[in-house]
């Protein structure tokens, strides 16, 4: 297989492995508990299965290689990064990464809002702001733990602290949301002389002025 095609199969778990691969050799149930308990739960979030399935499709690229390792008495399985795999890691920050994905279950109920009356649309954006304060308090309960324990890779220390700034920007960004959105649903709830369309209209007008300030 030419190593192009091989990349078609890669994805951004493949090369989230391959970077831990890169520093040290781990086994597999070490890679799914660092993948779970690191910033790359709030970043990569990946269900159990795929990450222990991930190696085996790295080792049949020949991009990693099980090999076996004694602790003491106790053997074990552990991966470890091949040449060829870290010369797909190099090229994979040369490569264009995919846009921003928003996946969230309290967005979609308030598309559907015609389906439900103001009060239910204010508790929704009430639980946005709950979700946001709660993720708050979780972040900084793992930044502290962090600075406490020392970090699992130090490499990655000061590149966590940039995607912590990223969190807490995000985090801010859904709590100004929260706060304009429920100053809009009270003028929807005030607003009888002005029409649903006429009050979207002036929203996305004034979106579209925000947005244009951005680019």
């Amino acid at each position: 297989m030419k190593p192009s095609a091989d990349r078609a199969r890669l994805t951004p778990t493949s090369y989230t492995l391959l970077g831990l691969l890169a520093r040290r050799p781990w086994s597999a149930y070490e890679l799914n508990k660092y993948m779970q308990l690191s910033a790359l739960r709030r970043i990569w979030p990946r269900a159990e299965s795929r990450i222990y399935e991930e190696p085996k499709k790295l080792v049949a690229l020949r991009l990693a290689a099980l090999t076996e390792e004694y602790q003491g008495a106790r053997r074990r399985s552990v991966y470890r990064i091949t040449a060829a795999g870290r010369r797909a890691l190099s090229a994979w920050f040369a490569e264009p990464g995919a846009d921003l994905v928003y996946e969230y279950e309290p967005l979609v109920k308030i598309l559907n809002g015609d389906h439900c009356d103001n009060s239910a649309l204010v508790a929704l954006v009430e639980e946005v702001r709950r979700h946001a304060r709660d993720e708050a308090r979780q972040v900084i309960a793992a930044c502290e733990q962090i600075l406490a324990e020392g970090w699992r890779i130090p490499e990655t220390a000061e590149h966590n602290g940039l995607i912590i700034g990223f969190i807490r920007e995000n985090i801010e960004a859904r709590l100004r949301w929260a706060d304009a959105a429920e100053k809009r649903l009270g003028e929807r709830q005030r607003g009888r002389s002005e029409t649903a369309e006429g009050r979207a209209r002036r929203w996305y007008r004034e979106e579209i002025e925000l947005l244009r300030a951005l680019t």
